[in-house]
């Protein structure tokens, strides 16, 4: 067997240097991988016995569990000789032994080499599956929990030690709304309160007994008193936040924090509820009874009269009860609302990156709607992007910049998103390359503001409009600026590594940190000062510190004057440069959701992804009128399997508008092949349909002609075509 021998240290697992694994799960003869596309790996634990009467074990190599690559799971689970699979759609999948049912399957006893489908917890919504020794369990999104498999401990509990080969279920956590499940060898506990049943010999169900238990019962968990004692009226009560069950051991995580809004008084909670009873005045059901006591009421004059008369709740004065609630609830409200908000931590680390990408589509999106304003339209020529662009923005400056933005080239008809995505990427080409606007480093090519004016005077202000309206559309731009620009962007302060990346200077000044000797002053000869050519092409020196040019940079000071001349040149000499650029990026997003991001975060969202996971983009690709087994789609895979990095992003670019792919990786990068059955296909080019990221591929008559075709048009299209709607 070849493979991972056993290891007393923990050390990099060698076979997922291209996917992304986000999930692993052990049982005694196999481990699972689950990777971010909702893939599963499977290696095998093979033991090995050796002259010194002891065992060596082996990990075989992740193999990709074929049936269940198109099933896009999410969860999974490993008992000692048997797994469990979840969809998304929420089918569960079982494999493996199956002596004591433990499988869930009809066929009893017999094992399952290939994931077999759990036929009776179809149309439940499973919310988690999780796997003991020999025994499974499934909990429903209502929290109804199922058990199936071994049961001579009762681990299952139910009351008895029969084996279930179907799923069953635990009538006895009925009701107790259970949220989470975990299981040990012959042991299981679930989290609502902490309940645990099966065996019990070694203590691992909490219940400070060592017999087995048949049926759940809760586990007790001291409350803490708060270290302030009284004072502040509060005791601290342990919420339990997770638990883990081992082969014979359990664990529970405790959250021993105070409340969360410990200032709020009670009374104010209480009046607050009884306030909140009057959202059932908004909220009236029109059954069929009150449907006819409406028709009664309004059958004679009578009746029509007295239904206007609310004598048992006459507002008179706005006196009553129900009056002074109305006005209450606000002015309450707020107040509770206020002290809660106090609470909340203000702090980018609270979110992931993939919920900080969900909270900034969210808030465009709502901040679009609120302002209801149409698109903003730029019409710019391939010959002068930058200029037309800029030209472009400034007639639009009243309108505002929450719209969404639209691109069209001149002399083309094609709209739409890829049309606009292919505008950023000739636009930071253009940026780049002139050197109107901003300084382009020669030895890193990243630009900074010029301590010079531009040829532009709101250039800054117009390109920092766009930057913002990139983000806030979705659409990549390597602006090719360095990470210092989105720390200045966030408030945070740039740091000598930040002029490493962009400048020589950087490291030399690292050298001087660095430096051992004692005569500073006679290597380097530094003063306290910078020269820099003015306008007119003057040298001048400028002062880090009052008297700086007489002030010699020695071994005891370097550091400050490390300090000084990064602040100078990051900071100091482009500050009315780089507060232009600010406003116009914040005066097209929310400024609120921008400092969500940490400054790498806030940089992939708008530079985009350069870690490619070519794998990924087959897996997600959709077909419209191909298969995924059709000739032709096999044929295209092979041949970009072929191709070489730089190839295949600018595949990347002729399909999308860009070669770099959106900041949360390439799993949300979804193509679709198209086949639009032509009458002799081999007489047509691939075709690319930026704004749908659809490729029209024709069914080539063989795999030579079909790389011949689209390596020709990756190398020359630049034309962009809209699909006709049947095809969409």
């Amino acid at each position: 067997v070849r493979g991972w021998k056993k290891k007393t240290e923990p050390g990099l697992f060698p076979h997922f240097k291209q996917q992304r694994i986000h999930f692993a799960a052990c049982g005694t003869s196999q481990i699972l991988f689950l990777s971010q596309a909702g893939t599963v790996y499977q290696s095998e634990v093979v033991t090995k016995d050796t002259a010194a009467a002891t065992k060596e074990f082996f990990i075989t190599k992740p193999q990709l569990l074929k049936s269940l690559s198109e099933k896009n799971i999410i969860q999974v689970a490993c008992g000692n000789n048997h797994s469990l699979a979840l969809s998304k759609e929420g089918q569960l999948f079982a494999w493996g032994q199956n002596t004591y049912g433990q499988l869930g399957i009809d066929t009893k006893g017999a094992s399952q080499p290939v994931p077999q489908c759990v036929t009776s917890l179809t149309g439940m919504p499973v919310a988690q599956i999780t796997a003991g020794g020999e025994h499974s369990f499934a909990l429903s999104l209502s929290g109804a929990v199922f058990g199936w498999g071994r049961n001579d401990r009762g681990q299952l509990g139910l009351k008895d030690t029969e084996d279930r080969h179907k799923p069953n279920y635990v009538k006895l956590l009925e009701c107790k709304k259970t949220i989470h499940i975990s299981c040990g060898e012959e042991h299981t506990a679930v989290l609502t309160k902490i309940y645990s049943f099966g065996r019990g010999e070694n203590g691992q169900l909490g219940n400070r007994e060592t017999g087995d238990q048949l049926v759940p019962l809760p586990v007790n968990i001291t409350d803490t008193p708060d270290k302030n004692g009284t004072e502040n009226g509060l005791t601290t009560k342990p919420a339990v936040k997770r638990i883990f069950a081992g082969g014979n051991q359990s664990f529970a995580e405790r959250n021993d924090e105070v409340g969360l809004v410990p200032s709020v008084n009670p009374s104010a909670l209480n009046t607050l509820k009884k306030i909140m009873t009057l959202d059932s005045l908004l909220e009236k059901e029109m059954d069929k009874n009150t449907t006819k006591a409406i028709v009664r009421a309004f059958s004679s004059s009578q009746n029509l009269s007295g239904s206007f008369l609310d004598v048992s709740k006459d507002g008179h004065f706005n006196t009553n009860g129900e009056a002074c609630a109305q006005k209450l609830f606000p002015t309450n409200t707020q107040t509770i609302i206020n002290e809660i908000q106090q609470q909340l931590i203000p702090y980018p680390c609270i979110f992931d990156f993939e919920t900080k990408l969900e909270v900034l589509s969210l808030e465009t999106k709502t901040l679009r709607n609120k302002n209801s304003q149409p698109a903003l339209r730029l019409a710019v020529s391939r010959d002068r992007i930058v200029q037309d662009a800029l030209c472009g923005l400034t007639l639009n400056r009243s309108a505002g910049y929450f719209a969404a933005l639209q691109v069209q080239f001149i002399g083309e008809s094609c709209v739409g998103h890829g049309v606009s995505q292919e505008f950023f990427t000739l636009f930071s080409q253009e940026l780049h390359s002139n050197g109107q606007i901003f300084h382009c480093s020669q030895y890193s090519e990243l630009l900074w503001f010029p301590r010079k004016e531009p040829e532009r005077g709101d250039g800054f202000h117009l390109v920092g409009i766009l930057c913002g309206l990139a983000v806030s559309n979705g659409f990549i731009c390597n602006f090719h600026f360095p990470l210092a620009l989105y720390k200045k962007l966030l408030h945070v302060q740039p740091t000598l590594e930040d002029l490493k990346e962009l400048s020589l200077t950087g490291e030399k000044l690292q050298k001087l940190l660095d430096c051992e000797d004692e005569d500073v002053e006679d290597i380097y000869s530094l003063q306290f000062s910078v020269a820099e050519e003015t306008a007119d092409g003057q040298r001048v020196d400028h002062e880090l510190i009052p008297g700086g040019s007489r002030i010699a940079v020695q071994k005891h000071n370097r550091k400050q004057y490390v300090d000084a001349y990064v602040d100078y040149k990051l900071n100091t000499s482009v500050k009315d440069q780089f507060e232009a650029f600010s406003q116009g990026f914040r005066s097209s997003l929310s400024v609120p959701v921008v400092n969500i991001f940490h400054p790498e975060e806030l940089r992939a969202v708008i530079h985009g992804n350069t870690e490619y996971e070519w794998e990924l983009l087959e897996q997600n690709a959709k077909y419209n009128g191909y298969t995924q087994t059709d000739t032709t789609v096999r044929n295209f895979w092979k041949v970009f399997e072929s191709l070489k990095e730089k190839k295949k992003k600018r595949f990347l670019t002729f399909l999308s508008g860009s070669e770099r792919i959106p900041a949360g990786g390439i799993r949300g990068f979804r193509i679709t092949i198209l086949n639009l059955r032509r009458n002799e296909p081999d007489s047509f080019y691939p075709c690319a349909y930026t704004c749908h990221m659809t490729l029209d591929l024709p069914n080539y008559s063989s795999i030579e002609i079909l790389e011949e075709k689209l390596l020709h048009a990756i190398k020359f299209s630049e034309e962009f075509n809209a699909v006709p709607p049947q095809y969409l």
